[in-house]
C-alpha cells in the first residue's frame, strides 16, 4: 500500500513539475476561475473546469476545457476551449489560430483573430453520448442477465391459469 502512495506520489510531483519550474508569468487551475485585471498580463492560461475572464492581456496560449471565456484583450497566441464558449469583447483578439470543440463563438465589433477559426458545434457530443448510453445499457442488461437469468418478468400479476 506505501510503495503505490509513493508511486503515485513520486508520478503526481513529475507531472506538476513542470508547471512549476515555469520562469514566465503562466497560469494553471483546476476548478476554480481565472481573473485577469485590467492592466495586467499573464503568460499561457490553462483551466479545467472553471471559466477565464480576462481583462487584461494574455500573452501566451489559452486552453480551457469544460469552461467559458471572456476575453476583452489581446490573446498572444493560440486559443482552445473544450466544451464551452467564447466571448470576444470590442477591441479583443487572438494573434494565431483558434479551437472550439463543442462551444460557440461570440464576437463582438472590432474582435478578430489572426489565424484559422475552427468550430466544432455543441452536436458534436450527440454521437458519443449515444455510444456511452449504449455501453451502459449493455452492462445493464448483462448484470441483470447475471443475477436473473431467462425469468419473464411482468409488469402485473401473473395471468391466471386456465383449465
Amino acid at each position: 500500500m506505501t510503495q503505490r502512495l509513493l508511486a503515485f506520489l513520486i508520478l503526481f510531483t513529475a507531472c506538476t513539475l513542470p508547471a512549476v519550474a515555469s520562469d514566465r508569468n503562466d497560469t494553471v487551475h483546476f476548478g476554480t476561475d481565472i481573473v485577469v485585471p485590467a492592466g495586467e498580463s499573464v503568460g499561457d492560461v490553462v483551466c479545467f473546469f472553471c471559466s477565464v475572464d480576462a481583462k487584461g492581456s494574455i500573452n501566451g496560449d489559452l486552453v480551457v476545457i469544460g469552461g467559458s471565456v471572456h476575453l476583452d484583450e489581446r490573446a498572444g497566441g493560440d486559443a482552445v476551449v473544450f466544451a464551452g464558449d467564447l466571448y470576444l469583447g470590442s477591441n479583443a483578439s487572438i494573434a494565431h489560430d483558434l479551437v472550439i470543440f463543442g462551444g460557440a463563438l461570440h464576437g463582438e465589433e472590432g474582435s478578430g483573430i489572426g489565424g484559422q477559426r475552427v468550430i466544432f458545434p455543441p452536436v458534436i457530443f450527440v454521437p458519443i453520448f449515444l455510444v456511452l448510453a449504449a455501453i451502459l445499457w449493455g452492462i445493464w442488461m448483462f448484470f441483470r442477465w447475471l443475477f436473473f437469468g431467462r425469468r419473464q418478468y411482468y409488469p402485473m400479476p401473473y395471468p391466471p391459469v386456465r383449465r
